[in-house]
C-alpha cells in the first residue's frame, strides 16, 4: 500500500479483478469505524450498541471514556476502549476525538463520530440502512439533518426492547443545533458540542434523529448522573443543571407545536434548511457554524422509519 500526501494509507481499488482469465469482478466493501465518548454503560449507551454494531458489527466501535469508568463497559465487544483519566470536558472530548477520528482514518475509510443519544439513519426510501448509504457515499464527509425526537406530554415510558421510532415515539422537529458533520473520510478538527467544523455544512441524504428528549424521567436521571462526575465550577455543571419544571416546560412547549402530518416535507424543510445555511459564517480560528434554529412546526416521524431503531 502506498500513502497519500496526509500519511494516510491508500486502499486497493474498490474493484478488484480475480484473474485475466476469469471475467468477473468482487466489490470490496468500505471499512469502516465508528466512535462515541460516554460517561456510561447504561441510559443511551446500550441503544447506541445495538444499532451501529447491528450495521457494521461490533469490532467496528470504538469508545473513549472518563475517569476509571472502563470496567464499565466490560460486557461489550469492543474494537476499541480508552479511558482518560480526567473527568468529562466538552472542550476536552472535542479535541480528543478529532484526534481519534485522525488516528483511525489512517485504517478506515469512513469513520463516523456521533453522541451516545444520536442515531444516523440515510433516507429509508432510496437505502437500506447506514452501511448501504456509506458503501456508495463519495462525498469527503457528510453534515446529518438534525431530527429531536421528542416524548409528547402523557406519552408512555420507552420500553428499550422495542423499536423506538414511529412505534413509541411518532413526533420530531426539526433543530439545526443538531446539523453535525457526522461522518467524514477526511481529518477534521472540531468544536465543543460538535456543531461545528472547521469545514462548512455538507449536506445529503442523511439523517441524525437525537433522543435525549425522547424520555423525560431518563434525561433527568441522566442529567444527575453528570452532575455527580463534574466540577461545580463548570460550564458542564451549569448545563447539566436544567431543572425537572424547566424540562417539562420544553416538553409543553414543543406538544403544543402545530404538527405536520407529512414528515418527508421537513426531511428536510427545504426553507429552514437554507435559512440555517445563510446563517453559517467562519470564524478567524476556522470554526465554521450556523446559528441553532429551532423548527416552527413539529411531524409526524415517516412510516417507513419504523423499525429502523
Amino acid at each position: 500500500m502506498r500513502g497519500d500526501s496526509a500519511g494516510r494509507l491508500q486502499h486497493p481499488p474498490q474493484r478488484i479483478k480475480l484473474s485475466e482469465c476469469h471475467k468477473f469482478w468482487i466489490l470490496v466493501s468500505k471499512r469502516i469505524a465508528v466512535i462515541t465518548d460516554a460517561t456510561s454503560a447504561g441510559f443511551w449507551f446500550p441503544t447506541w450498541y445495538d444499532y451501529y454494531s447491528r450495521e457494521f458489527g461490533a469490532d467496528a466501535l470504538h469508545v473513549v471514556t472518563y475517569a476509571g469508568k472502563r470496567g464499565d463497559f466490560k460486557e461489550f465487544d469492543l474494537a476499541g476502549l480508552w479511558d482518560v483519566v480526567l473527568a468529562y470536558d466538552d472542550v476536552l472530548r472535542a479535541k480528543l476525538m478529532s484526534t481519534m477520528v485522525q488516528s483511525l482514518l489512517l485504517t478506515h475509510d469512513f469513520v463516523v463520530r456521533c453522541d451516545v443519544d444520536e442515531f444516523l439513519i440515510p433516507d429509508v426510501r432510496k437505502f437500506d440502512g447506514l452501511k448501504a448509504y456509506l458503501e456508495q457515499c463519495a462525498l469527503p464527509y457528510v453534515s446529518a439533518y438534525g431530527v429531536e425526537v421528542f416524548e409528547q406530554i402523557g406519552a408512555a415510558p420507552l420500553d428499550a426492547s422495542q423499536p423506538i421510532l414511529v412505534a413509541q415515539r411518532q413526533r420530531a422537529a426539526s433543530n439545526s443545533a443538531l446539523n453535525k458533520i457526522a461522518v467524514t473520510s477526511t481529518p477534521l478538527d472540531w468544536w465543543p458540542g460538535f456543531h461545528s467544523a472547521n469545514a462548512a455544512p455538507a449536506f445529503d441524504d442523511l439523517y441524525l434523529f437525537h433522543l435525549k428528549f425522547a424520555e423525560l424521567e431518563r434525561r433527568i436521571t441522566w442529567f444527575e448522573h453528570m452532575r455527580a462526575g463534574v466540577p461545580r465550577e463548570s460550564s458542564e455543571y451549569a448545563y447539566f443543571s436544567a431543572t425537572k419544571a424547566q424540562m417539562i416546560d420544553h416538553q409543553e412547549a414543543i406538544s403544543e407545536q402545530p404538527c405536520r402530518a407529512d414528515g418527508w416535507s421537513n426531511l428536510p424543510d427545504q426553507a429552514e434548511l437554507q435559512k440555517f445555511l445563510a446563517t453559517v459564517t467562519r470564524s478567524d480560528d476556522g470554526c465554521q457554524q450556523g446559528e441553532f434554529l429551532y423548527g416552527s412546526e413539529s411531524f409526524l416521524i415517516p412510516a417507513e422509519f419504523r423499525g429502523k431503531l
